[in-house]
């Protein structure tokens, strides 16, 4: 084969390649912060989480972050309550569409007997068109004795997000 052709057959498979790859989401697109998915013993645990959440994507300069309203389900249990949320925001979502969804788990939230906060937790980005992954973030950590759970949350958060690819 002619060295050029090769040069040339090699240039457009790199380029093809490149062509492919997503962009960085937007800040301008429209995002929404769906309920997180509480898996640990305090029950108010994504009710205290999610605002830090919104706030973070705030200050890393999301301007169209929409948030299902709150719903209250009196007389149910914790269990059923969450089940009700996420179906709430699935409805939710299917009326209020947006590009960029934001779902996350929270797996611990407590405070031990020395008074020392622990939090795990787990973040998502997904593109709403193909529900396909663009982001994910584990994060766990001890605090220091007497922090409040949403001081250690709140520092997680923003060292998570850090990794965040963004555009403007």
């Amino acid at each position: 084969m002619n060295p050029l052709r090769l040069l040339l057959l090699l240039l457009g498979v790199t380029l093809l390649g490149c062509s492919q790859q997503p962009s960085p989401p937007s800040t301008n697109a429209r995002w929404a912060l769906m309920p997180l998915t509480n898996h640990s013993q305090d029950e108010e645990a994504a009710a205290r989480a999610e605002p830090l959440v919104a706030a973070q994507l705030h200050a890393l300069g999301i301007t169209h972050l929409q948030q299902m309203p709150a719903t209250e389900t009196e007389g149910s249990t914790p269990q059923l309550h969450q089940a009700h949320r996420q179906q709430q925001a699935r409805q939710w979502q299917a009326q209020h569409p947006v590009d960029l969804l934001v779902t996350g788990e929270i797996n611990q939230w407590t405070i031990d007997s020395q008074g020392v906060p622990r939090v795990e937790l787990g973040l998502e980005l997904i593109r709403q068109t193909d529900q396909a992954p663009l982001w994910q973030t584990a994060i766990a950590a001890a605090g220091r004795q007497g922090e409040s759970l949403e001081q250690l949350a709140q520092r997680l958060i923003t060292q998570a997000m850090a990794s965040l690819p963004l555009s403007q």
